[in-house]
């Protein structure tokens, strides 16, 4: 399968300098990735940090442009996200790069949203990044509809539809902020919540919901990434739920935030399996200092990042999965990558102290990002292959 061949690298600059320098230098890596004979680019997330809205629009249109120069037809989708990176850089870039032997990658764009597909002769994988509505908006409920509507483009491009979507990352700008009307009240989070729904509704049939991870951005805007299959022959595709914690998809109300009566709760899985018998990736969904369904550590960043490493540590331990999925497929076991969302920046150090030792010496990036929720102070996202 297309997944036990990918790898990420973390590009940063090669020096602190001005934003253009930075960017040239992680361009050159980029180039060279996307020249190699044995690997190409089937997916970027790239981090920059800003100065106002117009600061961040102007740099995302900077790195678009350029992009869609050097590698033309051949662009891989990329999302440019107003999460400022570690180490004050201006810039840094998670690349997700494929092995070529024995699989074909096409690029493709719907409107100003570009993805990816990737085909062997018994899977197909789809990417999409960095996925909008037509315009820039400040409204969450315009700008979720409009990434939505491009998410089901993209995917009815690719022959597959809202059932074959196994992860999505789903960007929320200001996501904690209460919008007030003359009736009501609701949070940026819970407005990209009910859209969710409305689309899943509609276009969902199958039981369940992906991997995913919600997070904020540092103004209002929404866009959204996913990764999707549509296997050939026999494939396993499986939710993984974590003994500590209560599905997201099961949430009380009262741990929604607006004053609606009924308000639909984030429609996603701790963690998801996908295998076809001889290979497997686990998906580890955004996950936080959350015991249960209620926040563990309030005030404690260092606290808060042990229990998320516990959290992870239960949903990918080998008899939960087991407990999960009684089928004889492989368990994965090795983490392939994680990142790593903090609400403030000078807690960036501390979290990856504890971070790196546990996970060691793997792929992985720091940015800084609000969290779903207001006492939350950091989120991890994983993948584990085998």
């Amino acid at each position: 399968m297309p997944l036990t061949n990918t790898f990420y690298s973390i590009v940063f600059p090669v020096s602190h300098g001005s934003f253009s320098s930075e960017f040239q230098s992680c361009l050159s890596v980029l180039k060279s990735f996307q020249t190699s004979t044995d690997r190409r680019l089937c997916k970027l997330n790239i981090f920059i940090n800003f100065d106002s809205a117009k600061d961040f629009r102007n740099k995302k249109k900077i790195i678009n442009s350029s992009l869609d120069s050097i590698f033309t037809d051949d662009c891989p989708p990329t999302c440019v996200l107003a999460q400022p990176p570690e180490n004050s850089y201006h810039i840094a870039i998670e690349a997700l790069l494929i092995n070529t032997s024995g699989r074909s990658i096409r690029y493709g764009r719907w409107k100003k949203s570009r993805y990816c597909v990737l085909e062997t002769a018994t899977c197909t994988e789809l990417w999409g990044a960095g996925l909008e509505g037509d315009k820039h908006s400040l409204n969450t409920e315009a700008g979720s509809n409009g990434a939505f509507k491009a998410m089901l483009k993209i995917l009815q491009k690719g022959k597959m539809n809202f059932d074959n979507i196994v992860r999505q990352w789903n960007y929320i700008g200001n996501i904690l902020k209460i919008t007030k009307t003359d009736t009501s009240e609701i949070q940026n989070y819970q407005i990209f919540n009910e859209v969710r729904h409305k689309f899943y509704k509609k276009y969902r049939l199958i039981t369940g919901f992906p991997a995913a991870t919600g997070i904020g951005c540092g103004f209002d805007s929404v866009s959204i990434d996913f990764n999707a299959f549509a296997f050939k022959s026999g494939y396993y595709d499986i939710p993984i739920d974590n003994p500590r914690q209560v599905n997201p998809f099961s949430y009380e109300q009262n741990k929604l935030i607006g004053t609606k009566k009924t308000k639909h709760p984030p429609e996603f899985v701790r963690g998801r399996l996908i295998s076809d018998g001889n290979n497997s990736v686990l998906y580890v969904s955004g996950t936080a200092s959350v015991i249960v369904q209620e926040v563990a550590g309030t005030g404690d960043v260092e606290m808060q990042t042990k229990t998320t490493i516990q959290n992870i540590s239960a949903l990918a331990y080998r008899k939960n999965i087991k407990r999960c999925c009684i089928l004889p497929i492989p368990v994965p076991e090795k983490y392939r990558y994680i990142r790593v969302y903090v609400k403030y920046k000078d807690d960036i150090p501390k979290v990856k102290s504890i971070c790196q030792s546990f996970f060691g010496d793997i792929p992985s990036i720091y940015v800084q990002a609000e969290i779903c929720r207001d006492s939350l102070l950091m989120e991890i996202e994983a993948e584990l292959y085998c």
